[in-house]
């Protein structure tokens, strides 16, 4: 959701905003303490770009804490 609503909002299509495989991984495999700089290490680690970490850390953080 958080993905796919940056995507509406700023009317990029999401696989621009930021790699699903990345994204899967980060679901799949979150890292074993999961903060702002825990998923931020691992979107660096994944590639993404520094614009896209300052676009996603934080709110991926929150879903990965509310589902872990």
């Amino acid at each position: 959701e958080i993905v796919l609503a940056t995507s509406l909002e700023r009317e990029v299509p999401v696989e621009n905003l930021i790699q699903p495989d990345l994204l899967g991984r980060l679901c799949w495999t979150p890292p074993s303490t999961v903060d702002v700089e825990s998923v931020a290490q691992a979107l660096r680690a994944g590639s993404a770009r520094e614009w896209q970490v300052e676009l996603f850390a934080a709110p991926l953080a929150e879903v990965l804490v509310t589902l872990g």
